[in-house]
Order: C-alpha cells, then sequence, then structure tokens
C-alpha cells in the first residue's frame, strides 16, 4: 500500500478534545467497574442521587438533569425499580404524572456509590482540587465558546 507524505501536525485543540474524549471513556469505565460491587451504573448512581436530592420529581424533572430523553430515562427508572432503589407513586395532582422516590435500599446505595466517587477522585486527582478546579474552568470556558 502506498503511504502519503504528508507532514503537518493536528492543532492542538484538535489533539485537546481527543484527549479529553479518551479521558471521558477512561473515567468511565473505570467507575463503571468500581460502581459494579454495588450493582450500580453511573447513569444509575446519578439518577439515583438526582432522585435522593429531589424525592417526588417526575420523569421528565429526570430527564431534564441528566440530558437524557424520556424513554431512556423510563427503562433505567423501570430496571431501578426492579432492583428496589427506586418506586414510583402516581401524581395525586395530575394523575398522568408518576413521581419518583428512592427506595430505603436505593438511599443506602446512594451513600455507598459517593464514597466510591469520592475515593475514586482522591486517587486520580489527589487531596489537592486547585488543579482540577482550574482544569474544570478552562473546560467550561471552552464549552461555553463552542455553544455560542
Amino acid at each position: 500500500m502506498k503511504k502519503y507524505n504528508i507532514s503537518h501536525d493536528l492543532p492542538l485543540s484538535v489533539e485537546l478534545g481527543g484527549t479529553f474524549r479518551e479521558l471521558h471513556f477512561c473515567m468511565y469505565n473505570k467507575l463503571n467497574q468500581q460502581l459494579k460491587a454495588i450493582d450500580l451504573t453511573i447513569e444509575q448512581m446519578r439518577l439515583l442521587k438526582i432522585v435522593c436530592d429531589n424525592p417526588g420529581c417526575d420523569q421528565n424533572f429526570l430527564a431534564a438533569n441528566t440530558e437524557k430523553g424520556k424513554s431512556a430515562v423510563t427503562r433505567i427508572i423501570n430496571t431501578m425499580i426492579d432492583n428496589d432503589l427506586l418506586k414510583r407513586e402516581q401524581s395525586g395532582v395530575d394523575a398522568r404524572s408518576n413521581l419518583v422516590f428512592p427506595t430505603e435500599h436505593g438511599a443506602g446505595l446512594v451513600v455507598q456509590g459517593l464514597e466510591i466517587l469520592r475515593n475514586f477522585s482522591n486517587e486520580l486527582f489527589g487531596s489537592d482540587q486547585e488543579e482540577l478546579k482550574q482544569l474544570l474552568t478552562m473546560a467550561n470556558d471552552l464549552i461555553r465558546r463552542l455553544k455560542a
């Protein structure tokens, strides 16, 4: 096969995007492995935390706060109900709406999950959070520029 001699480097901004993407997947996979110890996925943990912070919220609220579609949130909730992490109750105000609450088991797992997340963060970034805050600020600035 013939090789073409193209001697130009990718702009650093493109390399940065690829590096952030790889970092995201590495962190996502590692966290999922660690959360597997308590039978949770990252998506379930995130949703469970939101429900624990907002008991009695509806599925539209959860979809908006997880940036997932309503059908995806419904599937995740159904799995979590089957695993005794969440429960649904019909809204007293609107019979078409279901409210979502954590179960006692789900609330206990969120505490364990948060501990796993804290340990993961400390192992990865150490106890000094200043560099992490700077990186997060820079990343959020880039996101704002790209969305403008």
